[in-house]
């Protein structure tokens, strides 16, 4: 778990289309929708699993990099914390 006071980051990692790639786009027009994050290209940071040019992956990082996905919630979902006091 994460310490008090300490920040976890969201980034979006997107492999490049290659130039000769007939579906290439700019770069400006590129860049996939995410509602939060940073964005970091993938030949910057290894990545968990395998992106496609021109694909995209959403992680959460702290001491870790785990990939995040959209979904809708169950009415039943919960989330419970814990810490050491009870």
């Amino acid at each position: 778990m994460a310490a008090l006071a300490h920040a976890s980051g969201l980034f979006y990692y997107l492999e490049k289309m290659s130039i000769g790639c007939s579906h290439h786009k700019l770069e400006k027009d590129a860049d996939p929708d995410f509602d939060y994050g940073d964005m970091a290209y993938l030949h910057t940071v290894p990545c968990l699993g395998q992106l496609q040019p021109g694909q995209a992956m959403q992680s959460v990082e702290d001491l870790f990099r785990a990939p995040i996905y959209r979904h809708s919630p169950q009415h039943n979902d919960y989330l419970l914390i814990r810490d050491r006091n009870g």
